[in-house]
């Protein structure tokens, strides 16, 4: 199996190339660390990876990859976003963060929300609060004070009683 075609079974192709690149970040500063292994291991136990992907995997263990280059075939963006997050974390597991670790997590950070699209979002957001405001009117209108049989505003029932 060539480390680019992963097998069908086993986790996802942005999963496995999250592994990838958390296993090239232990490299970045130039000693995959025993604590770094150990992590890397634990979270291999916890999936559930077929034979050629933990053969992937320890082979990346064994010879560093560049972790750009496995970055940009995480084809999930919630992957690539955790992959940062998982980054970070592998950075500080040996204690130092060397100025090449740092670096490296920058540039992860900058690929992660480089490929985002703004408008989508902006708009998703937007579309989120209109519902969420139309759902509190309907809840409101229902709880609205009346006065001859019409519903009033707050305002107008508050300065109603307050007379």
């Amino acid at each position: 199996m060539s480390s680019d075609n992963p097998d069908t079974t086993g986790i996802s192709k942005s999963k496995l190339y999250m592994l990838r690149c958390l296993i090239a970040m232990a490299h970045a500063d130039g000693v995959f660390h025993d604590d770094e292994h150990e992590y890397i291991e634990n979270m291999m136990d916890k999936l559930e990876l077929s034979e050629n992907q933990i053969s992937v995997l320890r082979e990346d263990m064994a010879n560093p990859q560049k972790t750009e280059e496995l970055f940009f075939q995480i084809e999930e963006p919630k992957f690539r976003g955790q992959v940062v997050y998982f980054a970070r974390l592998m950075a500080f597991k040996d204690g130092v963060v060397e100025p090449s670790e740092d670096d490296l997590l920058k540039r992860l950070h900058g690929s992660s929300v480089e490929n985002l699209d703004m408008e989508e979002i902006r708009a998703n957001v937007k579309k989120s609060v209109e519902e969420e405001m139309t759902e509190y009117d309907i809840k409101m209108e229902g709880d609205q004070p009346t006065k001859d049989g019409e519903n009033i505003t707050f305002f107008h029932w508050f300065d109603e009683t307050n007379e």
